[in-house]
């Protein structure tokens, strides 16, 4: 009998698996933006400038000043984030078959700090780093086509939204810059200034009002009550602007005295330990350096650490998949090994804990969603009937 090729078996399983994870990630937004949203998953994405520059104000400009009724505007909102994560998903698996991968990547495409990190955690789909994730892909396969600058000058357009809707997508400028150079792109001076200068006209705005924006928020949020949106939608996103870093930074210790995280760097060096099976590391040693020393400020300020891990992981899988020149094979014994952790591994936002890290219950509840015949209901019913409702009001306004 022949033997299967597991490797030929990955990337199918793996593009099923992003099929469905699409279907339950459009259930969720859908559902949430249907009651009036959450002061967080929406909340965040309709920060506005209206009432002047605030931090992380321009996704929600462009969504606030639509011309439409406010349960229409959400709908928006559900969509394009949809099609963001889905162009997302489909940049990964391009960036993947377009580059020369060894045993490591199959192994790395199933890990529990890149895609697999939203199994257990739905609501991290549509956090603004998605932005940010979405154009250091672009920028990464672009190189796969000809009309290569047209791409990178959609990933800049994103880019640029991204870091004026969360600074903390300035995280993939370093990555992105990167890329250029390794690529040794004959435009690389000028895409990079082209990056560099709207991130330090971010800093420029950002530090010019920093003493001007304590009274927006409050306006932010009365000019969104005034829609019937969700009844505690200022609780979240919009509240915590009001937070400068001496009380974010109490907020945050305060909550780690009562949170256990050091399961977090359990669930990091797991994440992290098959890149030192490669020559990834000591080829990048500059880069990772600069990169990792950069998030260190970002996990004292939040309590976000599985999103930041993600955020890491994500950005190092994507660099290591664009990489034509792979070496150092994983031996077949520590590949299954990883799987299996993986596999198992679980990790939340927040608060994880070592007993619910590795257990048949996590697994089942993983994949319980591949069965669930409700999910493809809600989606059948929904997806279509929402987007004929989106393009009649489209088409109402402009004639």
């Amino acid at each position: 009998m022949k033997r299967i090729n597991t490797k030929n078996l990955a990337l199918p399983i793996f593009s099923i698996f992003i099929l469905f994870l699409g279907i339950q990630a459009f259930n969720f937004y859908f559902n949430i933006n249907s009651f009036g949203g959450h002061e967080w998953h929406t909340a965040e994405w309709l920060i506005h400038y209206s009432h002047g520059f605030i931090r992380r104000g321009m996704f929600g400009t462009l969504v606030y000043n639509l011309p439409f009724n406010p349960d229409t505007s959400l709908i928006f909102l559900t969509y394009i984030l949809h099609s963001f994560y889905i162009l997302y998903l489909s940049c990964i698996l391009l960036i993947f078959i377009k580059n020369r991968q060894n045993n490591l990547s199959y192994l790395v495409l199933f890990s529990p700090a890149f895609i697999f990190f939203h199994i257990s955690n739905l609501e991290a789909i549509f956090r603004k780093e998605l932005l940010g994730l979405l154009a250091l892909s672009l920028v990464a396969l672009s190189y796969s086509f000809k009309s290569k600058n047209i791409v990178f000058l959609f990933a800049l357009f994103i880019y640029i939204v991204g870091i004026f809707s969360a600074e903390y997508n300035l995280y993939f400028l370093l990555p992105i810059i990167y890329i250029l150079f390794k690529k040794k792109d004959i435009n690389k001076t000028s895409k990079s200034l082209a990056l560099a200068f709207p991130s330090f006209l971010y800093f420029f705005f950002y530090l010019r009002h920093i003493n001007q924006t304590k009274e927006i928020p409050k306006l932010i949020c009365e000019s969104l009550y005034k829609f019937n949106y969700y009844e505690s939608f200022c609780s979240g996103a919009i509240k915590w602007l009001n937070y400068d870093i001496n009380q974010t930074l109490e907020l945050t210790i305060e909550y780690y005295k009562t949170s256990d995280y050091s399961v977090y760097f359990f669930y990091f060096l797991v994440s992290i330990a098959p890149f030192f099976f490669t020559n990834f590391f000591s080829k990048n040693v500059i880069l990772l350096l600069f990169f990792t020393a950069s998030y260190i400020p970002l996990f004292i300020i939040s309590i976000d650490w599985g999103r930041h891990i993600y955020m890491y992981i994500s950005t190092l899988t994507i660099l290591f998949f664009s990489e034509s020149n792979k070496k150092h094979n994983l031996k077949s014994i520590y590949q299954k090994i990883f799987f299996y952790i993986f596999i198992f591994l679980n990790m939340p936002y927040f608060a994880g804990s070592y007993k619910g890290l590795l257990s048949f219950k996590n697994l089942s509840l993983k994949f319980s969603f591949l069965f669930d015949t409700d999910t493809f209901s809600y989606f059948l019913e929904n997806y279509v009937s929402g987007l004929l409702y989106l393009f009649k009001a489209i088409t109402n306004y402009v004639s």
